[in-house]
This record gives C-alpha cells, structure tokens and sequence, in this order.
C-alpha cells in the first residue's frame, strides 16, 4: 500500500513539474513577440508625439529609449547628423495597424527608420538604404546587397528587437568561389533567369508608396 502511494506521489510531482515547464515555454515565447491583443490600434496621437519631439522612442539597435531629435544627431553609429526629408504611412504587415517609415538623410537618402507603436510605446528598427528600396503600397520592397544578391521582401511582423520578414523571391551567387552560377527563387522554389525577370518586372510594375515631406502640417494632417 505504502509503495503505491509513493508511486501516485511522483506521477503528481511529475505532472506539475512538467505543467510548470510548459507555462514557462509558453511566457518566454510570448515574450518574444509583440500579442495582438497588446497593440493599439489607433496609434495616431502617439506616433505625432514621437514625430514632433515630445516623446521618445524604443531604439530596437541600442535598446534604449531615445528622442528623435537626439536619435539624428547622434555620431556614435552613423557619421554625421541626419534629418528626416520624407515619411510615409502605411500597414507593413497587415495585421490593420499603420507604421510610419522616416527617411534618414545626409546629402542623399542613407537610412530608413520604421517606427512600430504597442500598448503606448514606439519601437524604431533601423533598415540601410539598399535594404529598403522601392516601398510599394502593398507593403512590398526590394533590396540589393551586390549586383549578384537582390530580391523583394516583405515585413511579416515585429518582435521587440527586431523585423520578421518574408522573402518573396531572390537572385543570389552560389557561396562557393569556384561557382560563378547565379541562382533564382521565388517563394524558395527555384526559377530560370527570364521567370525570375519576370517577376522583377511586376514588383516594380506595382503603384508606390506615396512619401510626405517631413514638415509639421504634413504630421498632423497624414497622421
């Protein structure tokens, strides 16, 4: 009797152990991501505030909390100090909430800055230039890190640190130095040349996104 006790004793230590273990996965992989129910939806007010230097921001790059206008002046990553020129407003990845895309320039375009608001809080992720180009009104983009290495995109969501993103069709050199073959995707399913062409021809044949000069009347009123 006394064996068959201890032997119902661990089977509800075990449960628990691994009930315990479960609700620890579940909390760290929700912390992980950003939960639906944690966004608000109508981020305006809060966005016009980070715009218009009243409020600061999440730098997912220095994990701090940072002003815009101190965010631009800042040499300590980028040289020089950079100003907004343009932004544009739209639903990255689709999940009905915008986000506001700024610009960052020296002399030409050099960065882009994508700002993200959850439950009262902006999150800015850092994207260079090549990584972001062509931003149609779908959400979609390019980006071209060499001749031999380019591709559209698109953000599937946030984290608080950093972009998922989809890959919606590539052109990359095999790794292999002896290999000069350039290879082609769309969807991780590979293509010829004149498909991937193709394909290339139609992104860049979608509608732009509209951009808004960076100026005060422009924040309130396409925000």
């Amino acid at each position: 009797m006394k064996s068959k006790i201890n032997i119902l004793f661990l089977i509800c230590l075990l449960s628990i152990t691994l009930s315990a273990c479960s609700t620890n996965k579940t909390d760290s992989a929700k912390s992980s991501k950003f939960s639906p129910e944690e966004t608000n939806p109508l981020p305006t007010d809060t966005y016009k505030e980070v715009l218009q230097n009243q409020a600061g921001f999440i730098s997912t790059d220095d994990n701090q909390e940072v002003f815009l206008n101190d965010f631009l002046s800042r040499n300590s990553k980028y040289e020089g100090t950079y100003k907004v020129t343009r932004f544009t407003v739209l639903d990255l990845d689709g999940d009905q909430i915008p986000e506001v895309v700024l610009e960052l320039s020296l002399d030409y375009p050099e960065q882009y800055e994508i700002l993200y608001c959850c439950n009262g809080t902006v999150y800015g992720y850092n994207v260079v230039y090549r990584g972001f180009e062509m931003l149609k009104e779908d959400g979609t983009y390019s980006y071209a890190n060499s001749a031999s290495d380019v591709g559209v995109e698109k953000i599937s969501g946030f984290k608080p640190d950093s972009v998922e993103k989809e890959t919606l069709g590539y052109a990359q050199m095999a790794s292999d130095d002896s290999n000069s073959e350039i290879s082609y995707f769309i969807h991780d399913t590979s293509v010829n040349k004149e498909a991937f062409d193709t394909f290339l021809n139609q992104q860049n044949e979608k509608k732009d996104m509209q951009w808004y000069e960076f100026s005060a009347e422009n924040i309130e009123a396409k925000i």
